[in-house]
């Protein structure tokens, strides 16, 4: 199907049949079309694309500031029709279906039904919606199943793995001191005693907790970060691990050395980590920061085998670095979500921090990249900067290869960029 205005846009431009001008915006927040001032609104966090083309937002909504507050919503859900339209016909009451929490996943089903979740005032919440966004009725007359309130991930028992922070008493030997583990908690909210060692599984002292990735048998990936036996401690470097864990919580010996295999990077690993299985391949996708407070942030990449060795057929040595910014005017590169294309190339979305004095401020950005490093095919360098969102928080794939990304920029905001392309490889650093 020829998408009109398009025809000589490039792989990674705004696709300008979606909404306005490749943008689609809607303010959930009711409060807000009285008047809202900054941080007061609402923000996307999660999209999901239904078979027939519509693509659901979710998020939550910011009453900082807000004027003659009557009653504060969570969050909510909105679906837009494959042109970027409002389908005002979705939950029948305008296109916008208000949430007892904030938004922070959704998934689609092939008939098109809806499982969402996020966090509330009474816990985790779960519910489903039929496609045309109703109640289905599976979780009775309040459509809603509450959850204990945890900071993780769950698998398809219901089981959530979560980091944890608990304190060591103070002996006469040593003071208390705090560490952070690994714990599973059971659907009930209870602690699963059978995981780990009584319970939980302790990283070293010291050491920062980062993601956490749950694979199809079982098993348990998580990464943290260590500030341990480096020089010059007053910089601060860090070190980043990756650890896999049994279906039991005890480290998988196969697995690297004794379950752990250290990421080679090049700087100081940052705060935002995300870990993906894709294709039978383990990923890493994190911030790193080279040259001290103001110098260069990076993304990079690593791919592993089950086994824990480096593919190093993937970038150098089974690790990419893709210089994101430089100079003193930014403050950090976060990855927030990615997804991969048919090509098993991976798409990168997250947030460029802008160095201000008072406020926290950033723009929205989206990278393509081929095995070997940044797509130049795609963008400027392989990257879109979107200034007019303030973050890109999710992101997916159509079937045309065309690429959404959901955030926020006076309201839930949605942006849709052009796929395709011959993807090559960029053959130096960013030039950004």
């Amino acid at each position: 199907m020829l998408i009109p205005g398009a025809a000589r846009a490039a792989s990674g431009d705004l696709d300008l049949s979606f909404g306005q001008g490749g943008y689609a915006a809607v303010q959930t927040n009711r409060a807000c079309l009285r008047g809202c001032v900054e941080f007061g609104g609402s923000y996307a966090e999660a999209l999901a694309l239904q078979p027939d083309g519509g693509i659901v937002l979710g998020g939550y909504n910011s009453y900082i500031g807000a004027a003659r507050v009557s009653e504060e919503v969570p969050g909510a859900l909105v679906r837009l029709r494959p042109n970027g339209t409002l389908d005002t016909s979705f939950g029948g009451s305008g296109g916008i279906v208000d949430t007892p929490f904030q938004v922070t996943e959704i998934h689609a089903n092939a008939q098109g039904g809806l499982r969402v979740s996020g966090d509330g005032e009474q816990g985790f919440g779960v519910q489903r919606y039929t496609s045309t966004g109703t109640l289905d009725g599976f979780y009775g007359t309040h459509g809603v199943r509450w959850l204990p309130r945890f900071e993780g991930q769950r698998d398809r028992a219901g089981r959530a793995y979560m980091f944890t922070t608990f304190l060591v008493p103070a002996t006469d030997y040593a003071p208390a001191v705090e560490k952070t583990a690994i714990t599973r908690l059971l659907p009930s909210g209870e602690q699963d005693m059978s995981f780990g060692h009584h319970g939980y599984l302790s990283l070293p002292q010291g050491d920062v907790a980062g993601a956490l990735a749950l694979q199809q048998d079982g098993s348990v990936l998580l990464t943290f970060a260590t500030e341990r036996g480096v020089q010059a401690p007053e910089l601060k470097p860090r070190r980043l691990y990756l650890e896999r864990l049994t279906p039991r919580g005890q480290p998988d010996r196969t697995f690297g050395r004794h379950g752990v295999v250290r990421v080679p990077l090049k700087g100081s690993v940052g705060s935002s980590t995300i870990v993906s299985t894709h294709g039978g391949e383990v990923r890493i996708v994190g911030s790193e920061q080279r040259g001290g407070i103001f110098g260069d942030y990076y993304l990079f990449q690593a791919a592993y085998a089950q086994t824990g060795r480096l593919d190093r057929e993937f970038g150098q040595g089974g690790v990419t670095h893709s210089r994101m910014s430089h100079g003193p005017q930014y403050d950090g590169v976060s990855p927030l979500a990615i997804t991969f294309d048919a090509s098993r190339d991976m798409i990168v979305a997250g947030r460029l921090g802008i160095r201000t004095v008072d406020t926290p401020a950033g723009d929205g950005f989206l990278a393509r990249f081929t095995p070997h490093g940044r797509d130049c095919s795609f963008g400027v360098g392989g990257v879109v900067i979107n200034e007019r969102m303030g973050a890109a928080n999710a992101v997916a794939l159509q079937p045309d290869g065309r690429i959404v990304v959901a955030g926020w920029g006076g309201g839930f905001l949605a942006a849709r960029y052009m796929g395709g392309g011959r993807p090559h490889a960029c053959a130096g650093e960013p030039t950004r």
